[in-house]
C-alpha cells in the first residue's frame, strides 16, 4: 500500500491506537530506506495483515457512526400558533390602556439600534393576528423630523412617562359635512336665489391670459357643502374654459334673516348696455321658473320609448341610404381606376410589339444586303 494511504489511516480517528502504532512503524521503516517500495508487493505478510485489520476496523467504526446519525430524528421547527380573535382584542385593549401615549424604547426595524420615542397609535392586524404600535421617534441631529414605524406590542419597552397626543384638527370641509344634508340644501337654495342677480356679470380674474371672463351659472356642491359661481373665460389660445369661486353670504337679522351675498372679488361694474348680461339673466330666470321634473307613468314611458325607437329607425334608414351612396361612389371610382390600368397595359403591350417588329424588320433588311 502507498505511504500516503498509510498516513491517512494513522490520521483517521476511527483507527485504534494499536493499529496506529503498527502502521507508523511501517512508515518509519520506509522512510529509513533510501528507495521506498513502489507497490504492495514489498510489504511483509505481518505488515499487510496489520494494514488490512486497521482498514476493516476503520470501515466498521465509520459505518456504525453513520447508522447512529441516521437514527437521530431531525429537529423540526414548530410554528407558533396564532392567537384567537378574543386574545387579540384583549391585547389591543391592553395596548390602548397601558401603551398609548407613553414613552417607549424599541429597536429600529432592520437594525440593532435602540431608539426612544412615544406610542402614537395602536393597530390591530387581523391577518397576522398581531397587535402593532405606531411609534414616533425622538428628534435627533441625524433625523431632525423624527421617524414613524410599527413594532409588535410585545417587542416594545413601555415607560411610565406619558406625553400629550395632539388630535388632528378638523378642516372646514369636514365640519360642513357634519351639517344635515337637508338643512344645508335649504340654506343653499336661499343663497342661489339671492345670488341669481350676479349671473352674467363680468369679473376680473387678475390674469391677463384669461379674457372675456363672466359668471355663467351657480353650482351647489354637496360634498363640500359650498355654493360656487361658475366663471367662464377664454385662455390665450381662445379656448373656452371654466373656473369657480365660492359664494360668501351672511344673514341680516334686522330684515328677518335675509341672505346677503358678499360681492365677489374682481366684479366689474354693471353696464346697462351689456346685452350678454341680459341674455344670461333671461336664461337664468327661465331656469329658476322651470317646474321640477315629475316621474313618468308606465304609459308615458312606453310612448317615449316608442318615439325614440321610431327616431332611431329613421336614423338607421338614412345611414343605410348614405352607405349605399358611398358604396356606389366607391364602385364607380374603382371601375374607372381599373379601366385606366387596363388602358395603360394595352398601350404598353402595343408599344412593345411595335418595337419588336421594327427590330425584326431592321434585322431582315441587313441580311438582304
Amino acid at each position: 500500500m502507498a505511504t500516503k494511504k498509510l498516513q491517512k489511516l494513522v490520521n483517521d480517528p476511527a483507527t485504534s491506537d494499536e493499529d496506529k502504532v503498527a502502521i507508523q512503524a511501517i512508515i518509519d521503516k520506509r522512510q529509513a530506506v533510501s528507495t521506498p517500495p513502489a507497490d504492495d508487493a514489498a510489504l511483509s505478510p505481518e505488515e499487510q495483515a496489520a494494514i488490512n485489520a486497521a482498514e476493516q476496523e476503520a470501515a466498521k467504526q465509520n459505518s456504525e457512526a453513520g447508522e447512529s446519525n441516521d437514527a437521530k430524528p431531525k429537529a423540526k421547527r414548530e410554528a407558533k400558533p396564532k392567537q384567537s380573535m378574543e386574545e387579540l382584542d384583549a391585547e389591543v385593549a391592553k395596548a390602548n390602556e397601558e401603551a398609548l401615549g407613553h414613552r417607549c424604547e424599541a429597536l429600529m426595524p432592520g437594525t440593532a439600534i435602540k431608539i426612544s420615542g412615544y406610542v402614537k397609535g395602536v393597530l390591530k392586524e387581523k391577518r397576522a393576528m398581531r397587535c402593532y404600535l405606531l411609534i414616533q421617534s425622538d428628534v435627533t441631529d441625524e433625523n431632525p423630523t423624527g421617524r414613524q414605524f410599527y413594532k409588535v406590542f410585545k417587542e416594545v419597552t413601555i415607560l411610565p412617562e406619558t406625553v400629550e397626543l395632539h388630535k388632528a384638527k378638523k378642516t372646514g370641509a369636514r365640519r360642513k359635512a357634519q351639517v344635515d344634508t337637508e338643512e344645508w340644501m335649504a340654506q343653499a337654495d336661499e343663497i342661489v336665489e339671492a345670488a341669481g342677480s350676479y349671473v352674467g356679470r363680468q369679473i376680473d380674474l387678475g390674469d391677463d391670459t384669461k379674457t372675456d371672463s363672466r359668471i355663467e351659472t351657480i353650482i351647489k356642491d354637496k360634498r363640500s357643502c359650498t355654493v360656487f359661481f361658475r366663471i367662464g373665460f377664454k385662455d390665450e389660445n381662445g379656448a373656452h374654459k371654466f373656473t369657480h369661486k365660492a359664494i360668501h353670504s351672511t344673514k341680516d337679522e334686522a330684515e328677518g334673516g335675509k341672505v346677503v351675498i358678499t360681492e365677489p372679488e374682481g366684479l366689474l361694474p354693471l353696464d346697462d348696455a351689456d346685452e350678454t348680461y341680459k341674455e344670461f339673466q333671461t336664461k337664468w330666470q327661465t331656469r329658476a321658473e322651470r317646474q321640477p321634473r315629475t316621474a313618468l307613468t308606465p304609459e308615458e314611458k312606453v310612448i317615449r320609448a316608442e318615439e325614440a325607437l321610431n327616431k332611431a329607425k329613421k336614423a338607421l334608414e338614412k345611414a343605410q341610404e348614405a352607405l349605399q351612396n358611398k358604396q356606389l361612389e366607391y364602385d364607380n371610382a374603382k371601375a374607372a381606376l381599373d379601366a385606366k390600368h387596363d388602358e395603360q397595359e394595352a398601350n404598353a403591350e402595343a408599344e412593345a410589339k411595335e418595337a419588336v417588329d421594327a427590330a425584326a424588320a431592321e434585322a431582315e433588311s441587313g441580311d438582304l444586303m
